[in-house]
C-alpha cells in the first residue's frame, strides 16, 4: 500500500498518523517547511496521542473592554454583529458554532509529538496529480484546493487577517489578568481586532487589518463546491477541501476511514 500525503501542516501530519497507525509509511511531500500556523489554535481530539484534555471557555466583548461570558440568548445576536465586522457568513460562523465550554487539546503539544516524520521538500504542481495518483494508491492532499485545482479558483473564497503572538491590550490590567484557556471574540464594530486566545499560556490575537509584527493569514470563506474527479486522490483540511467547518482532527479520522473502506481494517 503507498500513500502520498501533500502537505505537512497539521492536517498532513495527523493524515500520516493515521497511515502509520494501520501500518503504512506515508510519502509526505511539501513545498515549505512546516509549521504550526497561526491563529486560534486548539485540537477537538487527541488523535491517539497522549494529550491531555483542557477546556476552553467562550467569551464576547461588544461595548468597552469588559467581558461577558457565553450564553445561549445572546449567541445569535453576537454571531450577527462578529458577521457584519469580519465579512465571516451570517449564518455559520465561529460565533454561530461557538459553545460555552469546550474540551480540547494543546495544538502545540500535538505538533511537537508529530515531529521527526520524513518530509520531501518538493513543490506538487497542477501538471503532477495525475502522475501521482498513477504511483500512489492513495493521494491525500490538505495544500490548497486552488493551487492544486486551479479551476476550483472561483469556488475558493476567503479573507486576510493578520494575527499576532500577544494580548491586544498587553498593557492594560485586566488582559493581563485574563484566566487561561479562553477564546474571546470582539463584536465592537470599531475595534481593530476580532477574536482573542490564551490556550494553556499561549496568546494569539486575530485582526481585521496589519498590525506590527503580525502574520496574515488566509481565512477561508463558506464551502467550495468542488467535484474531485480522480476516485484516489482524498480531499482533506480547511485548505485541501477548502471548507471553513473542517476541524483538523477530523483529517484523521477521514484517513482511517479511507483506508478501512480500502481494506485495511477498523481501527
Amino acid at each position: 500500500m503507498s500513500v502520498a500525503i501533500i502537505g505537512a501542516g497539521m492536517t498532513g501530519l495527523l493524515a500520516a498518523k493515521a497511515c502509520m497507525d494501520k501500518g503504512i509509511m506515508p510519502t509526505i511531500l511539501s513545498a515549505t517547511k512546516p509549521n504550526p500556523g497561526h491563529g486560534v489554535r486548539y485540537l477537538h481530539d487527541n488523535c491517539g496521542l497522549p494529550l491531555k484534555p483542557i477546556e476552553i471557555e467562550t467569551a464576547f466583548v461588544g461595548y468597552g473592554d469588559k467581558f461577558m461570558r457565553w450564553n445561549k440568548a445572546d449567541q445569535r445576536a453576537m454571531a450577527e454583529l462578529y458577521a457584519i465586522k469580519t465579512g465571516a457568513s451570517q449564518t455559520n460562523n465561529s460565533i454561530h458554532r461557538s459553545v460555552k465550554t469546550v474540551t480540547a487539546y494543546n495544538w502545540m503539544d500535538a505538533w511537537s509529538m508529530l515531529q521527526g516524520l520524513r518530509i520531501t521538500e518538493c513543490e506538487v504542481l497542477p501538471s503532477d496529480m495525475r502522475g501521482l495518483s498513477r504511483k500512489f494508491d492513495l493521494v491525500i492532499n490538505t495544500a490548497p484546493l486552488n493551487k492544486i485545482y486551479p479551476h476550483s479558483e472561483s469556488q475558493c473564497l476567503y479573507r486576510e487577517m493578520y494575527v499576532s503572538d500577544c494580548s491586544p491590550y498587553p498593557n492594560h490590567d485586566s488582559w493581563a489578568s485574563t484566566p487561561d484557556n479562553i477564546i474571546v471574540y470582539n463584536v465592537d464594530i470599531d475595534a481593530p481586532w476580532t477574536r482573542y486566545s490564551r490556550v494553556d499560556g499561549i496568546e494569539q490575537t486575530e485582526y481585521l487589518r496589519p498590525v506590527e509584527g503580525a502574520h496574515k493569514v488566509i481565512k477561508v470563506d463558506g464551502k467550495a463546491k468542488f467535484y474531485n474527479h480522480q476516485d484516489n486522490v482524498l480531499l482533506l483540511g480547511r485548505y485541501g477541501k477548502w471548507d471553513s467547518t473542517y476541524m483538523a482532527h477530523m483529517a484523521y479520522y477521514d484517513t482511517m476511514s479511507r483506508l478501512e473502506k480500502m481494506g485495511f481494517g477498523k481501527r
